[in-house]
């Protein structure tokens, strides 16, 4: 059976197509050494010009579950900065049928700082307030 041969054009500048689609493979790529390794390889934000682009290429360690062990410990060390409570660590709720985890912190994303962790092992972020709304209403719930 003859191989077919893709062709691939050659980049001649930088935008922001271009770029999702080399994230897109990127990502691909490095699949197998995360599961080899137990870790996470996240390509940070990807600055760019026209002939030019630079990421941020990092390496972290999984805790429980595959989630990053850093954003746990930052969770456990800032919870109360964004007056969230320590104990949610590993909590559930539920927001539109779908149930998702509390997994960890980034602090320095102000807007969206709760990490969690939904059945398909995806990790959305949700801002504070929102993650107190409901953890408090969960715990109303089972009072009522």
């Amino acid at each position: 059976m003859a191989k077919i041969k893709v062709v691939v054009e050659p980049i001649t500048k930088f935008d922001a197509a271009v770029l999702g689609q080399i994230r897109k493979e990127f990502d691909a790529a490095v699949a197998d050494l995360s599961t080899k390794y137990g870790i996470t390889v996240d390509l940070g934000r990807i600055n760019y010009g026209e002939l030019e682009a630079s990421a941020k290429i990092q390496f972290l360690i999984n805790g429980e579950n595959g989630v990053n062990a850093a954003d746990r410990q930052a969770y456990l060390q800032y919870a109360a900065s964004f007056e969230l409570k320590p104990e949610w660590l590993d909590k559930t709720f539920e927001k539109d049928g779908e149930t998702f985890t509390i997994v960890g912190l980034n602090p320095r994303k102000s807007k969206f700082p709760v990490i969690t962790k939904n059945a398909s092992g995806k990790l959305p972020s949700w801002r504070a307030d929102f993650i107190i709304a409901m953890m408090t209403a969960s715990i109303l719930s089972t009072f009522c």
